[in-house]
């Protein structure tokens, strides 16, 4: 049996966004005041949290609940804005598109970042051990450390947000996040994060439930160090979205995950456009990552590849993607290990070496490709009209090119050892 109480009244923050959030919620001020209620159940709960001390400004245990036109404020030390766990079901809605709900994180830092990238500590809005949280029209704010936006933990925990705005400016705050098994959906809404270690859409550690993001229609722009548009340690599906990473690279795909990009536009600015790699910190299975994507343009604009493959396998898949390469390195992909001083690469990786496997479908490729000693390989497979221009000598272990498809060494020196396929003598010099 749940036992609801009504908690005393709690004053709403009113919430000015960003012109950037604009998009979200054309006039996002919360309703001048509203009333905080929790639901608590009378068992207490010891898995949902690494933290015990893990509690909400709107706490819900068990049971079904739905608001509308509700906001509500968290100002202490762990403590969630709205936090639903025992396997609860919350719906908020806000008012209209101009009159959103408002969910303030407004002070209290998380006593420990990695319970909050793990778990959820602190998040703005946290769903655990398999309940759900619906968000529409809502605009979801932090400004402290170790807050994150939406954060799914636990096989079964789902957080869903149509039409919402989120902005963080503090760091290991990211924009959504889900771990062991959660999943996040988000459309129609807007990103914005400002601190180190906030990615736009994340997921982190799982064991054997790996954690899954769905994005359609999502605008994200993060500033910080260590905050790519994506970070990757599950399975990511992302469609007609823009994410935008000034201060760190495009996407990160750590271990056995994946990314799929449909139609959608990511950029990067630093480091390099996309990595994948093998930490091994304990966040991700070790396996093969895959990195896929379809349409729509991928930005580099730092000073290294706009592909780099570090201490594990890798499969890249490009179809009619625009890619832009304006930062100078005219690297298209780095297969590589953490030993082999690479800038940007962390030692304590490993030396195991990358292993890179680049299907272009209807693709232009530009610029060149190489590795890291034989550790490391690289096979490149050009189909249905795909053209591959050098720009600068470049190494492939294995090169397959069909009848309709070309490469132009462009004056460069390449080197393969194997050539094959219909069109092995389409290579111009």
């Amino acid at each position: 049996m749940h036992h609801i109480r009504k908690s005393r009244a709690t004053p709403a923050v009113a919430l000015l966004a960003s012109a950037f959030l604009l998009a979200a919620c054309s006039s996002a001020t919360s309703a001048s005041s509203s009333s905080s209620s929790s639901s608590t159940n009378s068992s207490t709960n010891s898995s949902t949290s690494a933290s015990s001390s893990e509690t909400g400004a709107y706490t819900q245990d068990g049971g079904k609940y739905s608001e509308t036109g509700k906001s509500y404020a968290a100002a202490n030390v762990d403590e969630s804005v709205v936090y639903v766990y025992g396997g609860g079901s919350y719906s908020l809605t806000g008012s209209s598109s101009s009159d959103c709900s408002s969910l303030a994180k407004t002070s209290g830092d998380s006593s420990s970042t990695d319970n909050s990238n793990f778990y959820g500590l602190n998040a703005i809005v946290l769903a655990a051990s398999s309940s759900s949280i619906a968000l529409t029209y809502c605009d979801l704010k932090s400004t402290v450390q170790g807050a994150n936006g939406a954060f799914a933990y636990g096989s079964g925990s789902k957080v869903t947000l149509s039409h919402c705005s989120i902005e963080t400016t503090a760091d290991s705050s990211r924009g959504v996040d889900a771990t062991y098994g959660g999943s996040i959906v988000i459309s129609d809404s807007t990103i914005s994060t400002q601190g180190a270690h906030c990615a736009a859409l994340a997921s982190d550690r799982y064991d054997s439930a790996a954690p899954s993001i769905t994005a359609t229609d999502v605008t994200g722009a993060t500033a910080g160090e260590g905050s790519p548009g994506i970070y990757c340690t599950g399975t990511f599906n992302v469609s007609d979205s823009t994410l935008t990473a000034t201060g760190s690279e495009a996407a990160a795909i750590e271990g056995f995950n994946s990314i799929t990009l449909t139609g959608s536009a990511i950029a990067g600015d630093k480091k390099w456009g996309v990595i994948v790699y093998q930490s091994n910190s304990g966040d991700s299975a070790t396996g093969q990552g895959t990195f896929s994507m379809s349409g729509g343009t991928l930005t580099n604009n730092s000073s290294g590849p706009v592909f780099m493959v570090c201490d594990t396998t890798a499969i890249i898949n490009l179809a009619g993607v625009a890619i832009g390469n304006a930062g100078g390195s005219k690297l298209l992909l780095r297969a590589t290990s953490a030993s082999s001083g690479d800038d940007n690469v962390n030692s304590s990786w490993g030396s195991f070496g990358g292993t890179a496997t680049l299907n272009a479908t209807g693709q232009a490729l530009d610029g060149a490709i190489t590795r890291y000693s034989t550790a490391s390989s690289v096979a490149l497979n050009l189909k249905t009209g795909s053209s591959w221009k050098l720009e600068g000598d470049s190494t492939v272990d294995s090169l397959t090119i069909d009848s309709t498809s070309s490469v132009d060494k462009n004056g460069y020196t390449l080197t393969c050892s194997s050539v094959s396929g219909d069109g092995a003598g389409n290579i111009s010099n």
